[in-house]
């Protein structure tokens, strides 16, 4: 029930927002920067919570995964771009956080801020909120991140998280 409260929020987010095209500011090494001045959910990653290649699969869509991997498959994640309040979140804390945390707030607050203005986790599994690791004293060492999730899970993350 939640997943689908989820979705309507976001279906909503997105059709009341006005279109426009990004507008590009520059282009370096092959690679095009741009500005996004509305707002904008941004799918940062599409695999399953284990990420890709999956651990221990035999089967012909991870074989060659393991010998040359590629970072454009990412966890499940999204990024909402609040262009008018200069404001980023990023929904899930994945194990690939740190590219994920990069491309939104590049394009969201044009690089002033490398951290997300709050995390946002809509459910337990490991891969949703294992990320968080990487914001503690042997990573970023962030302070006061906001983080929202349900009771359930935010005592579960007070008790033991990182």
């Amino acid at each position: 029930m939640r997943k689908y409260q989820i979705i309507i929020l976001f279906a909503m987010i997105v059709s009341c927002a006005e279109r426009h095209s990004p507008e590009k500011i520059s282009e370096d090494n092959g690679q095009v920067e741009l500005t996004i001045d509305y707002t904008a959910i941004m799918v940062l990653g599409t695999m399953q919570d284990a990420g890709s290649p999956h651990i221990a699969c035999t089967r012909e869509c991870c074989a060659d995964l393991f010998d040359n991997p590629t970072t454009q498959r990412q966890v499940v994640s999204l990024g909402l771009i609040d262009a008018e309040n200069n404001k980023t979140y990023l929904f899930e804390a994945t194990p690939d956080i740190a590219r994920q945390m990069k491309r939104l707030t590049r394009y969201g607050n044009k690089g002033e801020r490398e951290l997300a203005d709050g995390i946002f986790l809509t459910h337990a599994h490991i891969g949703h909120y294992s990320g968080l690791m990487y914001l503690g004293r042997e990573g970023m060492n962030a302070r006061s991140v906001p983080v929202y999730a349900m009771p359930r899970m935010k005592g579960f993350l007070k008790g033991n998280g990182p």
